[in-house]
């Protein structure tokens, strides 16, 4: 007797242990809910989205500042020739809608050196052609000559100002 009431109590008490172990109600749940998923995809989702944008307006911003630099580089590229007397000739400066044109002599004729804008930026009212004056370096306008491109996408523009005595820089 004593044989099968220890029987009957290991049966039992492994019977238990099946039940608590197939039930777990009371143990923490692993894994995520559908919602919680969601959520976290819409919430990433989001944040790439702003960052995209900020990216576009940063590559916008780089253009035009590339672009301003290598018209500025180009200005004074002109009047250091000019200056050094190289060829014995003047240099000049011409614009167009996309580029900016290094010429030699007192007139646009012939490029020497082309500057082609990014497709993302354009010259805002092209100033007349102008070439530096040898021996001074000042500009044949007699006046402060403005350039101005801006970015086709946004309302950011750079100014680059050459004086009368024709020093370049960028406003």
């Amino acid at each position: 007797m004593k044989m099968i009431t220890t029987l009957l109590s290991k049966q039992f008490h492994l019977a238990q242990r099946l039940t608590n172990f197939t039930k777990r109600s009371d143990s923490p749940r692993r894994g995520f809910t559908l919602l919680e998923i969601i959520i976290t995809l819409a919430i990433l989702a989001i944040l790439a989205v702003v960052t995209a944008g900020g990216l576009a307006s940063y590559r916008e911003s780089a253009a035009l500042d590339q672009a301003a630099d290598e018209i500025l580089e180009l200005l004074r590229e002109a009047r250091s020739k000019t200056l050094g007397s190289e060829g014995g000739l003047e240099y000049g400066m011409h614009f167009e809608a996309s580029q900016v044109i290094l010429f030699k002599g007192t007139a646009y004729a012939a490029a020497e050196v082309t500057v082609s804008l990014p497709p993302s930026v354009e010259m805002i009212s092209p100033p007349a052609d102008f070439y530096f004056e040898r021996l001074t370096g000042e500009t044949s306008a007699g006046s402060a000559v403005t350039i101005s491109i801006s970015s086709k996408r946004s309302a950011k523009t750079r100014h680059i100002q050459v004086s009368a005595s024709g020093a370049a820089e960028k406003l």
